[in-house]
């Protein structure tokens, strides 16, 4: 049987920092859920570059992210549910 409450995860902020930086970014998320979390890099043309699956995060999170080996420019990072995404731009210099 189905309750009718769905489980869901809420995103309450998310940040990317340093940015500019030489590609080793951290990312901060105050979450609160029991579903996992997407994180998906994209170039400046839109196109998938990384994708992660995140366990789900009750709180504050924080998480590395080595963009080393991308090219130097304009990325943007997306984070999310499939009811929610939020998405940063960070540049690798």
């Amino acid at each position: 049987t189905n309750s009718g409450i769905e489980e869901f995860t809420l995103i309450n902020s998310f940040d990317v920092y340093p940015s500019p930086s030489d590609g080793n970014f951290t990312i901060s998320f105050n979450a609160s859920g029991k579903v996992n979390l997407l994180l998906e890099v994209y170039n400046n043309l839109g196109q998938l570059v990384s994708k992660e699956e995140l366990p789900a995060c009750n709180g504050t999170c924080t998480r590395k992210l080595n963009m080393t080996r991308y090219a130097k420019g304009v990325y943007f990072i997306k984070l999310g549910t499939e009811k929610q995404q939020l998405t940063k731009k960070v540049v690798v210099e």
